[in-house]
């Protein structure tokens, strides 16, 4: 018969070993999270740059429909270079947002690239004929704005919008 204080201590190293295994369950399942509540963070940034880009084109697009294109930043700008060469941390407009908010609030800027003349052409590829001959062929001007939004330290957007009227 064993004495009732030689026991061996197995209940305790059991125990002490699934206490380990939940410690990294729980770590891990923390990491986790925090990596999917950055990923929901920066998801976010990317929205409401791309929504402030996408409201300066639409500001720019209304300038040149009311004929009020030379009241936008650098009328006649070159549209082939890079979309955002020139653009100047300073030209940034800040959305305007809540008062209410600890958020980093979003900016915009947008230009103008100038109207570019296209002749149409028919299905033969030669040139369109004009009124009795009168004109060489159908021109259609194109407007050429665009837009930047940025949320300063998170996620920049640049669009181009190319329509004609």
């Amino acid at each position: 018969m064993k004495n009732k204080y030689s026991q061996q201590g197995a209940v305790l190293i059991v125990s002490l070993i699934m206490l380990l295994l939940l410690t990294i369950i729980g770590v891990s399942g923390m990491r986790g999270v925090t990596m999917q509540e950055r990923m929901a963070g920066n998801l976010k940034e990317q929205y409401r740059s791309f929504q402030s880009a996408e409201a300066a084109l639409r500001l720019a697009e209304q300038e040149v429909e009311d004929g009020a294109a030379n009241k936008l930043p650098d009328n006649g700008v070159n549209c082939d270079a890079s979309i955002v060469d020139g653009l100047a941390d300073n030209n940034f407009i800040a959305v305007a947002t809540g008062t209410n908010t600890n958020e980093v609030v979003p900016q915009y800027h947008f230009r103008y690239c100038g109207p570019r003349p296209r002749q149409y052409r028919n299905a033969d590829g030669l040139t369109a004929t004009g009124d009795a001959g009168a004109r060489a062929g159908i021109y259609v001007n194109y407007y050429t704005v665009i837009g930047v939004g940025r949320v300063p330290g998170n996620a920049e957007t640049a669009l181009i919008s190319t329509y004609g009227m």
